[in-house]
């Protein structure tokens, strides 16, 4: 943001900590799922439980996918409008950058699970400390690339870029520390539902001409219908919970 004030002025610098303030948010609510596990994943680690450290990634890493996906893709649909309820309308212009930085949250997630779940329980934080340096230079240097052209969108897209390349190397590193093998029939059900997040999102944006409504419908229904469609689907992560709650409504 430094390098965006010094380069482009006050304004861009406005408009840009509006879509980091969303993206700030958003990403310390998701990061609290992570964190949950870390202390009982490194007494498995550092124990050699190594089936125990197994299980407690692979569900932590399904509860992230689960959650992240559908907020990523609703926050990609309406960029705008909650821009324009953070900052105001005067503030519109910063939806482009919301909407890079939604996707950037998700490779933040991604480097997260991988750097404080897998990597530092493992031992590894010499790696990740190389890691997010690199990217830390990466992310200087496209700054000064390109905010003089993208101004706050480049701002976006240079941090969508390092997050990006922190998230691959730790999975690259991490996949040789721990066995996720039920995680891609997660990934695949999650994408499902948020396809209806996606199809429910723009139908509300057509159908109500004012944006605050269309937000909050749209975050009621693509809520219960994204669990719906995880317990149709038996995602793991809202299948066995919502049984057991039934179970117990009805014993």
């Amino acid at each position: 943001m430094t390098i965006l004030g010094f380069l482009c002025g006050d304004y861009s610098v406005g408009l840009y900590s509006a879509a980091v303030k969303v993206y700030n948010v958003i990403g310390a609510i998701l990061i609290a799922a992570a964190s949950v596990g870390i202390a009982r994943l490194s007494e498995y680690s550092g124990n050699g439980k190594k089936y125990e450290f197994n299980q407690l990634a692979e569900e932590i890493y399904g509860v992230i996918l689960t959650i992240t996906f559908p907020v990523v893709v609703g926050v990609c649909c309406y960029c705008r409008e909650i821009i324009c309820m953070v900052g105001g309308k005067e503030y519109t212009e910063a939806h482009t950058s919301l909407f890079i930085l939604s996707i950037a949250l998700l490779f933040f997630i991604l480097a997260v699970y991988w750097g404080q779940c897998i990597l530092i329980p493992n031992g590894k934080e010499k790696e990740l400390l190389y890691i997010t340096s690199i990217s830390a230079v990466i992310n200087i240097v496209l700054n000064f690339a390109l905010i003089p052209f993208l101004k706050q969108d480049a701002a976006a897209i240079t941090t969508m870029l390092s997050e990006g390349f922190t998230a691959l190397l730790t999975i690259i590193y991490g996949r040789k520390l721990v066995k996720l093998e039920g995680i891609y029939s997660i990934i695949l059900k999650s994408l499902i539902g948020s396809g209806f997040v996606c199809v429910v999102s723009v139908t509300l944006k057509n159908i109500f001409i004012n944006p605050n409504i269309a937000l909050g419908v749209s975050i009621i229904l693509s809520a219960v219908g994204y669990l719906m469609i995880e317990v149709v689907v038996k995602n793991e992560v809202v299948y066995k919970p919502v049984i057991f709650c039934i179970q117990k409504l009805f014993n």
